[in-house]
């Protein structure tokens, strides 16, 4: 768009600061380089524009000019689904606004928050605010970083640019309460690291610890972690593998419903006769009634062991977030919710359909919507040799027998 023509020029001073950033941003080449230059400047000069003159522009800077409205107002257009959190995200702005910057370790006042939202993981959003060391191209995890230890963080000028103060900050408060609110939650959930069975060589939290060639970096012996990323794809398969789970599901329905059309063979010959000359819809209402009696079975052994027997022989075990094994009620929901959302209540052709949108979602997520909603996680550790043997073996001896 030509500034000549259009008025651009003139009209820069009635423009929102995100309307601004748009044409700063835009894609589309819709914007000739000269108007996106006096739109920049434009933005620069604004309410905050003095925090460009700083070379380290902190978060505790962007918090002193910021719209306490505003923030808000952001955070829940980003985040809609906390709102029953509010409260604990209003007392959390306060006790910024009024705290001083604690810079429990050194090392954190050179790392820069950089929000990606061009990530296939942006769909969940807190995944996507990391830190960046100065010289470095490492990206660190801050979950575990207490919310006052944000406030020395540094930001980095072009993404204020782009985002504004208010969505910034928005982000960042949902970052730093993804290990809960307090110092004290932080600190549960990340002992609770050593109870992650997917999470190899974690060290015993000594002062003397610096660095652990798994990916942790724990400084000081502080409950906090930097997580060095190596690549989206690598660490997603490395961490939820969607294919053992599938797996483990598929030997014990096998094994389930072998023993329930076994058992129904011997019981009743006659009436198990008529069900194998019966259409393949009814058929497949009867595999549905099997499996919903198997949500049962399921939910009583995650409850009692955290396993079943197609989870234990390729060692994934379910848990909540915290490490402790499920009640038999949590269990039952969130088996429930597999068969509803992950298995299509075994419908045929729409099953396929659900195992497609539940793997995507796993790999792009790094947690099904199941797991999401019972706050419950999937621990998976090495398996040697023989129990992939064993798998392999059920799963052919099943596939060959159907």
């Amino acid at each position: 768009m030509s500034i000549e023509n259009s008025g651009f020029k003139e009209n820069l001073s009635v423009l929102k600061d995100e309307e601004l950033r748009k044409i700063i941003y835009s894609e589309s080449n819709e914007y000739e380089q000269e108007a996106i230059d006096k739109a920049r400047s434009e933005l620069f000069s604004r309410e905050a524009g003095h925090l460009w003159e700083s070379d380290n522009i902190i978060l505790k800077d962007l918090l002193r000019y910021a719209e306490y409205e505003e923030i808000i107002y952001s955070f829940l257009k980003l985040f809609p689904e906390e709102n029953d959190t509010l409260e604990e995200y209003y007392k959390l702005i306060d006790n910024l606004i009024n705290a001083e910057v604690q810079a429990e370790n050194t090392d954190a006042s050179n790392i820069s928050i950089i929000i990606d939202d061009t990530s296939k993981n942006f769909a969940n959003k807190n995944w996507n605010v990391f830190g960046k060391e100065d010289n470095s191209k490492d990206e660190i995890c801050l979950d575990y970083f207490y919310p006052t230890e944000w406030l020395g963080f540094k930001v980095k000028k072009e993404q204020l640019q782009k985002f504004g103060i208010e969505t910034y900050i928005a982000y960042c408060l949902r970052a730093m309460t993804a290990m809960g609110f307090s110092k004290d939650e932080i600190q549960e959930n990340f002992k609770c690291l050593e109870k992650r069975e997917n999470i190899k060589n974690l060290q015993t939290l000594y002062p003397q610890m610096t660095d652990d060639k798994s990916g942790l970096f724990i400084m000081d012996g502080l409950p906090k972690a930097k997580h060095y990323f190596i690549d989206d794809e690598e660490t997603n398969t490395a961490l939820v593998r969607p294919w053992v789970r599938y797996l483990a599901r598929y030997i014990d329905f096998s094994i389930w419903g072998n023993l329930v059309f076994i058992s129904w063979s011997i019981l009743s010959p006659i009436t198990y006769k008529n069900y194998l000359l019966q259409s393949l819809w009814i058929k497949s209402l009867v595999i549905i009634l099997i499996y919903i009696l198997w949500i049962f079975i399921e939910a009583l052994l995650l409850s009692k062991f955290g396993y079943t027997l197609g989870k234990w022989i390729l060692k994934a075990k379910v848990t909540s977030k915290n490490g402790e094994r499920l009640t038999y009620l949590k269990a039952l929901k969130r088996t429930g919710k597999v068969l509803v959302y992950g298995c299509a209540l075994k419908f045929p052709f729409l099953c396929s359909i659900a195992y497609i949108i539940s793997y995507n979602a796993l790999i792009n997520n790094g947690i099904t919507k199941w797991d999401r909603e019972e706050d419950t996680i999937v621990n998976h550790s090495e398996y040697s040799t023989f129990r992939g043997i064993i798998a392999v073996f059920l799963v052919l001896l099943f596939v060959l027998s159907s």
